[in-house]
């Protein structure tokens, strides 16, 4: 009822009635006024996530714009929530939580912070406006705005390494060197890869076909271990290549095919003449009618033996020049042991050498030997001991001197300067180039005796102060 006038008309009494939700109506009273009725609008909240799919790692954001409101005066908020995959009916409590205050816009207004999404899995956005004087709230439900978030793609790093050293590969290893592979996973800062990686290796440098070998590692807080070592390589070239497993966070991930190659091996040969009446290194007091043979041995790396053959090569002279006196070839054994050579023929006296030449093979170089000087000594009784006994013979005596052959005989000639005679020691032998042992023989007259030794093929040693004996 206002001051003074008749009441409203429609109702009676001491005031007026409003009917709702009338958008106008007439007062018929004195005096007359018109009221109009103006609702909030209702507007529709709108949103739109930073992306649709992602990895895990990826920092979440979101977007809302108004639509179908009237003036925004200000005072309404937007409020963001996110929700996780454990959550789909966004019932318990959010992940993220974000209200933008002062709504003076229809947009788009987004969140600040964000979440960052560390397990795979649909995450659900969340909306809500409050309204304000001139429009009512807006919420979008669950489900309507979702985020997919898959697993991560690693990155992977790898590092051939020589086995030796546990120093990347240098290029300058060869024949007999090991390798094994280092790799690296790499994810999102703060989510640990797990799972296992397997390293492959190859006889290639592709990384292609069959690998030779292959080893699986398990990652341990998230560091890869190496590799084995791989057996002793041969010469040629190589591929490693390590393939992630992934996990529930990181998709599986193969690296790039590292190659590399291993060179050909050096050797190396050493030689030792030996003298075929003893089997032992020759002395260098052999006499004439001796015979030689050449023994060669190959040094080379690693646990790969060499094949191929060597060839001996038997000279006339000390220095291994010219063309030689005869070679021959044999083949390495399956260890790399080398056969030796053929026996000379009965050598006079004089200076020869023997040089071994390895042929090489896929794995090692080729290599020649030092010429190995030797000679053949003149035949020279230098002590005889002891030096006298009975006439009756009998006595036991050792002689020593040079160029002694297998097969030599021992005489002796009465007087200075005498010659051999007829008188033939007994049980001679031969102990080696520079000794003899022999018996004295009976019959021979008191007296002073020169004892000489006599090689196959007459040649003798000459009278010699040293060389004599004294029957008694």
């Amino acid at each position: 009822y206002f001051g003074g006038g008749a009441p409203f008309d429609g109702g009676g009494g001491g005031g007026a009635s409003y009917p709702a939700p009338a958008t106008s109506w007439d007062l018929t009273a004195t005096p007359s006024m018109k009221i109009t009725y103006v609702p909030l609008a209702t507007p529709s909240i709108v949103t739109t996530p930073s992306a649709s799919t992602v990895a895990i790692g990826t920092t979440l954001q979101d977007s809302a714009t108004l639509t179908g409101n009237a003036t925004l005066d200000g005072t309404g908020s937007i409020t963001f929530n996110l929700y996780g995959p454990s959550d789909p009916t966004c019932s318990s409590t959010s992940l993220d939580t974000e209200t933008v205050a002062d709504v003076s816009g229809t947009g788009p207004w987004s969140t600040t912070n964000g979440f960052e999404a560390i397990e795979p899995g649909t995450y659900n956005w969340t909306a809500s406006f409050t309204g304000d004087g001139n429009n009512a709230g807006a919420t979008e439900v669950c489900g309507a705005e979702q985020v997919t978030v898959g697993r991560a793609t690693p990155s992977m790093g790898t590092t051939v390494l020589d086995g030796s050293t546990q120093a990347p590969w240098t290029g300058s290893e060869v024949t007999g060197a090991d390798a094994s592979d280092a790799a690296t996973v790499t994810g999102v800062t703060g989510i640990t890869p797990t799972g296992t990686v397997t390293y492959d290796l190859f006889a290639n440098a592709s990384c292609s076909g069959v690998p030779l070998s292959n080893q699986t590692v398990v990652l341990a807080l998230g560091t890869v271990p190496n590799s084995a070592a791989t057996p002793a390589l041969a010469k040629g070239a190589y591929g490693f290549q390590a393939t992630y497993s992934g996990d529930a966070n990181y998709t599986g991930a193969t690296g790039s095919c590292e190659s590399f190659r291993v060179g050909a091996g050096s050797t190396g040969v050493s030689t030792a003449v030996n003298d075929a009446a003893t089997n032992l290194a020759w002395s260098g007091t052999e006499g004439a009618g001796a015979t030689a043979f050449d023994t060669a041995t190959l040094h080379h790396q690693g646990s790969i033996p060499p094949t191929g053959g060597v060839t001996y090569s038997f000279f006339d002279g000390r220095t291994c020049s010219g063309t030689p006196v005869s070679t021959k070839t044999v083949q390495v054994g399956a260890g790399g042991e080398v056969p030796n050579s053929q026996l000379t023929a009965r050598l006079a006296v004089g200076a020869y050498g023997f040089q071994a030449t390895y042929s090489g093979d896929s794995n090692y170089t080729s290599a020649t030997g030092p010429c190995e000087p030797f000679s053949v000594s003149p035949v020279n009784v230098l002590h005889v001991s002891p030096n006298s006994g009975p006439h009756t013979g009998g006595t036991k005596i050792t002689i020593t001197g040079t160029g002694f052959a297998p097969g030599a005989v021992v005489k002796l000639g009465q007087g200075h300067g005498a010659g051999p005679g007829s008188l033939t020691a007994t049980k001679v032998t031969v102990v080696s180039s520079g000794k003899i042992t022999a018996v004295t023989p009976k019959g021979a007259k008191p007296g002073l005796w020169n004892v000489f030794v006599i090689e196959p093929g007459s040649v003798q040693s000459p009278p010699h102060p040293a060389d004599r004996f004294t029957y008694t």
